[in-house]
């Protein structure tokens, strides 16, 4: 375990290192996938097994795009229920 910022982190699973940013945002896990953050907590890339998904942020911050490896999605938020969809462009 290691702390960041006050936070008990977890740093090794299966004897496979979980390394995290200065603010506790993990940026490699113990799988091998690399993660990318910007702006605090906004997740801008997740990368494993040779598949990067990215993610785009409008203008407020909130999530607008999602890219599977050349395959891009639009996210929506409903503005009521806040629940999740995504369309194929």
């Amino acid at each position: 375990m290691s702390k960041i910022n006050g936070l008990d982190l977890l740093t090794k699973y299966n004897g496979n290192s979980i390394t995290y940013d200065t603010i506790g945002n993990p940026t490699g896990y113990y799988n091998g996938a690399a993660i990318t953050w910007q702006k605090g907590r906004q997740l801008v890339a997740y990368t494993s097994g040779g598949t990067t998904t990215a993610y785009t942020y409008g203008m407020t911050g909130q999530r607008v795009r999602e890219t599977v490896g050349s395959a891009g999605f639009d996210v929506y938020t409903h503005r009521f229920t806040h629940s999740l969809r995504r369309e194929t462009q």
